[in-house]
């Protein structure tokens, strides 16, 4: 017995809708960068390692929404 085609009617009309300019990336992705960059430079990459607590403390007001900042000197780590 063979196979029955589907067929899908045709579309008058494909709206394509573009993506929002304004959604850019999220309001602290910078900071969560600036964690996960320190995270994986720290030897044993602990996420409780002091030399990433600034970071981490930056990641977590920034998502309580007292501080947002995107700035790539948050990413300049010393050592």
């Amino acid at each position: 017995m063979k196979d029955k085609v589907v067929r899908l009617p045709r579309l008058n009309r494909l709206h394509v809708h573009p993506k929002n300019a304004n959604q850019g990336i999220g309001p602290c992705a910078m900071e969560l960068s600036a964690v996960l960059t320190c995270w994986s430079n720290v030897r044993g990459g602990t996420p409780d390692a002091a030399e990433c607590k600034s970071f981490v403390n930056t990641l977590t007001n920034c998502m309580r929404g007292y501080v947002c900042f995107s700035s790539l000197a948050a990413l300049n780590m010393e050592g």
